[in-house]
């Protein structure tokens, strides 16, 4: 078992972008932030125990701050879907898309979805 991936948690219940970041901050440390390939291959083995088509991470769009981090980074590894983001108005928040090879797709943060928390060191 990999040192990361036992910092990850991967939560088997729904909730809406914002709900998930305050579950995380609540009982664990954030959403989790996906700096480089490395987390994002950690966090595709987490999500693979997702039942659903998509998992949130820790990713948003601000019109301030354009995209960022929960954690306040915003780092230049991307590991964006064909096509995406493709800057609908209302899709200001980043889930993985299980399909997809665990890509990522911006979505509108209202949708519940199963997600995953970072928990620290």
């Amino acid at each position: 078992n990999n040192f990361l991936t036992e910092k990850l948690v991967l939560i088997k219940e729904k909730k809406t972008w914002r709900e998930a970041l305050r579950y995380c901050r609540e009982n664990h440390v954030d959403l989790v932030s996906v700096h480089t390939e490395g987390i994002q291959r950690w966090v595709e083995t987490v999500a693979r125990n997702a039942s659903t088509d998509n998992v949130w991470v820790g990713l948003r769009h601000t019109c301030a701050q354009g995209w960022i981090w929960s954690d306040g980074s915003n780092s230049s590894y991307t590991h964006w879907k064909p096509e995406e983001p493709d800057n609908n108005v209302s899709d200001n928040c980043v889930m993985l898309w299980t399909e997809s090879e665990y890509r990522w797709n911006d979505q509108g943060c209202q949708y519940p979805d199963l997600f995953i928390c970072y928990e620290g060191e």
